[in-house]
């Protein structure tokens, strides 16, 4: 990590978008962040690689989530929860600490948070929040309480963990959504390693009020099953999303091939059948022809790619070997009969699909998250990576879709200049009074708190992709911008 003299000596200006289809500079959309103390005396050993952020309060501006964490890095053999905070956006990249009456930031401690929820779990119109950890991150792998946040009558949230099932699991991730109908938003637990304890996956059946019952009778998890962590079935990633428009959610989990011991290769669909998923209805999804020899999918999320009304989906991931250098994006098209076709070499430019070396570690940073949104407001849905550090030129952040399902990408050159890559920090965009901005947060505890810089968007993108699809679909989608 750079040290807050550098930080702050660094700030500079922007690029040519070269590849955007327009020879506008991205200069014109941004302003740079002078580097701003939000809170001096926060001082956690780490925090979390990416804040994640909601509208937490429902003011309709952004809100900052930061989760402190402990690392077994430099020999550490000890560590201890770390505190989290919260802070209030003003839609204008500005942020400050909610009240401690507001949010009990006293109990918002973690030791290593992989995923937070935000749902309306107690039907009271109010984002709250579940925060899913694993824990110390090495052996004998002792798990983490999960977390629990409700939003109250008075505006506020209470920490309502102790409505969760009391486990030190080793969950690497979480997914909400109504199972069965009922409307109401329940959890699936993704505990797809083993850890100390050897707690299986589980789901969290709620009640309408936020309290919720532990069960596996719906989800795959008995001896050689999909969820099974004993006989090899790991995963790191799950998500709930209604993919064939029966209004129930499926429940998709990402695969890895990384040792002989991994049996969960491919990512999978578990089809939701009335609030049940097994093995009798799944889809194990196609992997990229990818140049590295093993691989880990990280996240996947749905995406109308092409404008059929089937969601298609993007998976994001790195090499397994070394351990988790590279990334890779992978497009894959719903045909509508429970199968999906990779169209990631047709639909994706060459130097959009992947990057490192296969077997070499290159500290090329991997992505952690997908995020789909409409980045350049054309009505199409485009999708943003995040990833986890040491961001380098060439990698693609926000992949523009042409109306067709063909991306062209907006990489970190095209944001920041060489040297000046930390200014992206891990890619977090966060939606603004004039667009999408890229907040960043820096931590330097004991000289200096908890800094936050970026780029700030002074007016909205509006640039097209450019389209790399066939005549005919390059003038429907002509035709559909001309109509809007």
């Amino acid at each position: 990590m750079r040290t807050g003299m550098m930080l702050l000596a660094s700030v500079t200006g922007l690029v040519v978008a070269s590849n955007a289809g327009t020879s506008a500079t991205l200069s014109e959309y941004f302003t740079t962040m002078t580097p701003k103390v939000i809170d001096r005396d926060y001082a956690p050993r780490f925090i979390s690689t990416i804040p994640f952020s909601a509208d937490l309060n429902g003011d309709g501006k952004e809100d900052l989530i930061v989760l402190g964490a402990d690392y077994p890095q430099n020999g550490a053999t000890s560590y201890a929860p770390q505190p989290g905070r919260v802070f209030l956006g003003d839609g204008n990249g500005n942020f400050s600490a909610a009240p401690a009456t507001q949010f009990p930031v006293d109990t918002l401690r973690t030791v290593h948070p992989r995923k937070v929820l935000f749902s309306d779990f107690n039907l009271d119109g109010q984002l709250d929040m579940f925060i899913a950890s694993h824990g110390w991150d090495a052996s004998p792998f002792p798990g983490e309480q999960n977390r629990l946040y409700l939003s109250q009558p008075n505006g506020g949230w209470r920490d309502e963990t102790e409505q969760l099932p009391q486990l030190s699991g080793f969950s690497h991730t979480a997914a909400s959504g109504d199972l069965s109908g009922r409307g109401l938003m329940d959890v699936i637990v993704g505990n797809g390693y083993a850890g100390q304890n050897h707690i299986l996956s589980y789901a969290l059946l709620n009640n309408g009020s936020g309290q919720f019952t532990m069960t596996r009778q719906p989800i795959p998890v008995a001896a050689q099953q999909t969820l099974d962590l004993e006989s090899g079935h790991q995963f790191n990633g799950a998500t709930l999303t209604d993919l064939d428009g029966d209004g129930l959610p499926e429940l998709i989990i990402t695969g890895n091939n990384v040792s002989s011991f991994d049996k969960l290769t491919h990512s999978t669909i578990l089809w939701n059948r009335s609030g049940v998923f097994n093995d009798a209805s799944k889809t194990e999804l196609p992997t990229s022809s990818l140049p590295f020899a093993t691989h880990i999918d990280l996240d996947a999320q749905a995406i109308d790619a092409n404008g059929d009304g089937l969601p298609d989906l993007v998976i994001v991931g790195t090499q397994g070997q070394p351990f988790y250098d590279g990334w890779f994006v992978q497009l894959l098209l719903n045909r509508g009969d429970h199968t999906f076709v990779d169209a990631t070499e047709s639909n994706l430019g060459a130097d959009d699909r992947f990057g490192g070396v296969s077997g070499v570690a290159t500290r090329t940073s991997w992505p952690i998250w997908v995020k789909v949104l409409d980045y350049n407001g054309d009505g199409f849905p485009d999708f943003a990576v995040e990833y986890s550090y040491f961001l380098q030129q060439s990698q693609p952040l926000i992949f523009l879709n042409d109306g067709t399902g063909h991306f062209t990408t907006l990489k970190v050159g095209d944001f920041v200049t060489a040297g000046n890559e930390w200014m992206l920090g891990s890619a977090h965009l966060v939606p603004t009074r004039n667009g999408y901005s890229f907040i960043t947060l820096q931590l330097y505890p004991g000289s200096g708190g908890l800094l936050l810089t970026g780029l700030l968007a002074n007016k909205p993108y509006r640039v097209h992709s450019v389209s790399t699809g066939t005549p005919s679909q390059t003038l429907k989608r002509r035709l559909k911008l001309l109509r809007q």
